[in-house]
């Protein structure tokens, strides 16, 4: 009986938090849709944490190290 409740509260545990976790999206947006041998050898890019769906940013403070 034990074993099909734990079962039983690790899904509704993992359905609970499934909601929340696919609202937030790290974006990496290039500065240039297209990148060509003839661009410029460099390209900016923009780090965002965001609602994509809502066309919301959210403040986000600049990482220390990105790799």
């Amino acid at each position: 009986m034990k074993k099909k409740h734990a079962a039983f509260m690790a899904i509704v545990a993992v359905w609970a938090m499934s909601g929340s976790a696919l609202a937030h999206f790290g974006m990496l947006i290039p500065s240039k849709a297209t990148v060509s041998r003839a661009d410029p050898k460099t390209v900016d890019l923009h780090i965002s944490f965001s609602h994509p769906m809502e066309m919301v940013g959210m403040d986000m403070a600049k990482p220390k190290a990105f790799a």
